[in-house]
């Protein structure tokens, strides 16, 4: 599986809240909802799939 941590230092990795890097289906996953109708009724929204790495202030 491919993922952006080859293009990072794995310590970076760490400072992911979730623990590690995002794969890029789950990046892909993310672009077929949009595109599906199961979004369609989705207006105006900035959706960041970035397992929590910015996450707001205090959280």
């Amino acid at each position: 599986m491919e993922s952006a941590h080859a293009e990072f230092h794995p310590e970076w990795a760490e400072t992911v809240p979730m623990g590690r890097v995002g794969r890029n289906e789950e990046v892909g996953r993310t672009i077929a909802f949009l595109l599906s109708e199961a979004s369609s009724y989705i207006t105006g929204q900035c959706l960041t799939v970035d397992g929590g790495v910015n996450r707001p202030v205090g959280n």
